[in-house]
Order: structure tokens, then C-alpha cells, then sequence
């Protein structure tokens, strides 16, 4: 298990604070892992006492498919805009488009409408034992559609950049 030392040391170069709401922002940053895999934590964070704070709501995304999430994104805030959930449903929701990891993982985005927001979700998913792609609830993230521009911007800044790319371009 990794102390809160040694996870410091590959953690978080913050790219981007977008605001959510008032006391909320999407928190987009990059961090290389252990093999030196370079990644981006998308993240909701919560203002505490003057500090932010990490919520569960988030997920990492692997940094070279970067640019493909955000065009997805942008392409599901585009999508045509969805009814008022039904009777008993919280949320009514369509998959725009899927961003392929392997043969066996993916990036999911979907257009979701609540009763009260409309937003954009990308979510993890894996493919199961029929063949058909599972999405990991915990692995997810929901960007108001206020924010997705921003989000995308983020995500195709040049601090993003995988870092293996960005210690080529400088060697």
C-alpha cells in the first residue's frame, strides 16, 4: 500500500479548476504512474474551510486518449437535447459515443437529463462475458453542461500532454 508520501510524489499537477457550483469545481490534473504511464484525474472537489477537498465522484483517464474524450464530450453536450425524466425515473440518458482503451475497455459518454440539470457523463467500462460493454459506476464522472467547454479545454491543453510525449518534444 502506497503512503500519502509516496503518492504525492507522482500525484497532481493541477491543469484546471472549473467551476461547478458555488462551493464546487471540476478539478482536472495530470499524474505519471508507476511504470510512467502518464494519466489525468477528473475529479469533483469541495470548498472546506477555505481548501478544497477531493469528493469520490471522478476517475482517471488514461492521458493519451485525451483529445478523443474531449471531442466526445463536446459531441454530447451537441447531441439533440432530451425529455424530462419519466414518472419514477431520476434521469433519462443516451450514449453518445464510446472512446476504445482495447479490445476489452472503454471510455463511455452519455447526454443525461435530471429534472433539474443537463449534463454530459463519461464513465469506465469493460467488456463482460457476452460481449457486451459493463460501465463501472464508481469510475465516472457527470459534467454540468455549463462546464464541458472548460473541461474540454483541459483535457486538449498542451499541460495535459502525455509525459513521455512532452520529454520527447524537449529532448
Amino acid at each position: 500500500m502506497n503512503t500519502k508520501k509516496e503518492s504525492n510524489k507522482n500525484q497532481d499537477k493541477i491543469i484546471k479548476d472549473v467551476t461547478r457550483f458555488e462551493n464546487d469545481i471540476y478539478r482536472v490534473s495530470s499524474w505519471t504512474g508507476k511504470d510512467g504511464a502518464s494519466f489525468l484525474d477528473l475529479h469533483v472537489y469541495y470548498k472546506k474551510d477555505g481548501q478544497f477537498k477531493k469528493t469520490k465522484e471522478g476517475m482517471n483517464v488514461r492521458a493519451e486518449f485525451r483529445k478523443e474524450l474531449a471531442e466526445a464530450i463536446l459531441a454530447a453536450k451537441k447531441a439533440p437535447e432530451l425529455s424530462l425524466p419519466a414518472e419514477g425515473k431520476n434521469c433519462e440518458t443516451v450514449l453518445v459515443s464510446a472512446v476504445s482503451i482495447s479490445e476489452t475497455e472503454q471510455y463511455q459518454v452519455s447526454k443525461v437529463r435530471g429534472p433539474k440539470n443537463s449534463f454530459v457523463r463519461v464513465c469506465y467500462a469493460f467488456k463482460g462475458d457476452e460481449g457486451t460493454f459493463i460501465p463501472n459506476g464508481k469510475k465516472a464522472l457527470s459534467i454540468l453542461e455549463s462546464s464541458v467547454e472548460a473541461v474540454a479545454e483541459a483535457l486538449r491543453s498542451p499541460e495535459a500532454e502525455p509525459a513521455k510525449a512532452v520529454a520527447q518534444a524537449t529532448a
